[in-house]
Order: C-alpha cells, then sequence, then structure tokens
C-alpha cells in the first residue's frame, strides 16, 4: 500500500516549514490530494517526484531499499544460484523464486516485483503471445522483465522483446551480468 503524508509530515522530513508546503501544494509544484476534510495529503511516489525534481536531497526515509525480484526458472540450480547471488548484492531487497508459471503467476500477483526474470524455456510460459499478455497487465506495468534461455533463435527472441521483455540473456550468465543490465 501507497504511504501518504500529510503537510506536517513532510515538512518534518524535509526539514522547512508547513507553510511552504502547502505552497508548493497549492501551486501545483507539488501534486497532491484533499481529504473530504480538506486537509493535504501527498502520496511517498509523488513526494519523491518533486524532491528529485528539484534537486533536493532525499531523506533516507524515502530512499528506496532496493530493487525486488521474483525469478522464475524451471532449473532449481539457477534459481538457488540467482536468488543466492541477486540477495548479496547491495542494490537489491528482497528475492522470491518459483519453479514453474503458475506458481510465478501467484508469486507475481501477491509480491508486485521490481524485476521479473522468467525462463523463456519454460513449457508452461505459453510463448511470445502469453509474455504480451503478462506483460501489458496491470500488476506487472511497472515491473521490468528480462528473459533468460538456454538460447532461443533470432526470430524468436525478437517476438519475446516485441512483447514485452525488456532483456534476454542467454544462460550460462553471471548474477552480476543481470544486474549491471538493470541498471
Amino acid at each position: 500500500m501507497a504511504k501518504i503524508y500529510s503537510s506536517a509530515q513532510i515538512a518534518h522530513i524535509v526539514g522547512v516549514d508547513p507553510t511552504s508546503i502547502n505552497r508548493w501544494i497549492d501551486g501545483g509544484r507539488l501534486k497532491a490530494f484533499r481529504t473530504p476534510g480538506g486537509h493535504r495529503r501527498v502520496l511517498e511516489a509523488e513526494l519523491v517526484t518533486f524532491l528529485n525534481a528539484m534537486g533536493m536531497p532525499l531523506p533516507e526515509s524515502l530512499q528506496p531499499a532496493g530493487l525486488s525480484f521474483l525469478v522464475v526458472d524451471k532449473e532449481e540450480k539457477f534459481l538457488r544460484n540467482m536468488s543466492r547471488a541477486i540477495s548479496r548484492s547491495d542494490r537489491c531487497g528482497d528475492v522470491e523464486t518459483a519453479s514453474s508459471m503458475g506458481e510465478g503467476l501467484l508469486l507475481l500477483g501477491a509480491y508486485q516485483p521490481d524485476v521479473l526474470v522468467l525462463d523463456l524455456d519454460m513449457d508452461d510460459l505459453g510463448g511470445p503471445e502469453r509474455c504480451a499478455q503478462l506483460a501489458e497487465h496491470a500488476l506487472v506495468k511497472h515491473t521490468l522483465i528480462i528473459g533468460s534461455t538456454g538460447g532461443l533463435a533470432a526470430k524468436t527472441a525478437e517476438r519475446f522483446t516485441e512483447s514485452g521483455v525488456a532483456l534476454i540473456l542467454t544462460k550460462p550468465f553471471k548474477p552480476a551480468e543481470l544486474l549491471d543490465a538493470i541498471e
């Protein structure tokens, strides 16, 4: 659930007077909404966007904890290695794994990761068409989809990239390659 802040809370976080926050909101510089009682409220994402646009330092409480990952692959060894390596990275937060597409879809809906690493060779994936449906789903709209494969024909790889897969990495690849590609 998205965090919501009052003008006073933002003033405390940013270190300015609450009247400055209200002027930013009333002037349209900081996007906000009003409660039925008329109080100004700001979503955390809007506050972060505003602070970045103004060149203001991002307080530690608003710093992202790291990227969350969901790795879906039929190979247990690959899942273990990726999970271990991603967890150790200082750029990453949580890592979840699934060994089937069905399990992956359940976790995807519940977990809503920043990055989905998807085995494109899985029998139950359903090919580029199913991948396109997945990429267009509301729960995945803001999820970076990265495909992993033992090797795809160029034509098939192109169809996957057209269907919403941002990047395809050929196995074996090092987790560091994945993290570098994301950046």
